[in-house]
């Protein structure tokens, strides 16, 4: 009976081994699956949902070089994102590739009376007194 119960303890042990080992398998795969998720989650913070409701393209008159360009856009919303100021105004610029595309979606947006969100940057970065615009989303 002793070697019974001696046996049996010493083959449980590697049972159990194996059983902590897939353990610490899935939680370290749940763990390297959300990092990404949570990355973003953290890019992209300030965002405000709505129909366009005033929208301006705007350009520097002191700037010959056309650098300063920009678009200026507000929402519908009862929310309005007030970190950068009072105005609760979004701003984009002109100047990259991103900057047009974003101003590309936000036009055909207010073209066809759709919702989108507007989504600023985790650390709120502010131009003219409005905030960035990171990132457009249409709502469907």
């Amino acid at each position: 009976m002793m070697i019974e119960s001696q046996v049996k303890s010493v083959c449980e042990k590697p049972k159990r081994k194996i059983h902590m080992i897939k353990i610490w398998r899935l939680a370290i795969g749940m763990l390297v699956t959300t990092c990404p998720t949570m990355a973003f989650a953290e890019v992209a913070v300030s965002g405000v949902k709505g129909k366009v409701n005033y929208f301006q393209v705007h350009k520097d008159p002191t700037d010959a070089s056309n650098e300063g360009q920009r678009f200026i856009v507000s929402l519908d919303t009862t929310q309005p994102v007030t970190i950068c100021g009072e105005s609760g105004y979004w701003t984009g610029t002109l100047d990259t590739e991103g900057g047009k595309a974003i101003y590309s979606a936000v036009l055909s947006a207010a073209m066809a009376d759709k919702e989108i969100i507007l989504q600023g940057n985790s650390e709120n970065t502010c131009l003219a007194g409005n905030m960035l615009i990171r990132n457009v989303l249409l709502v469907y």
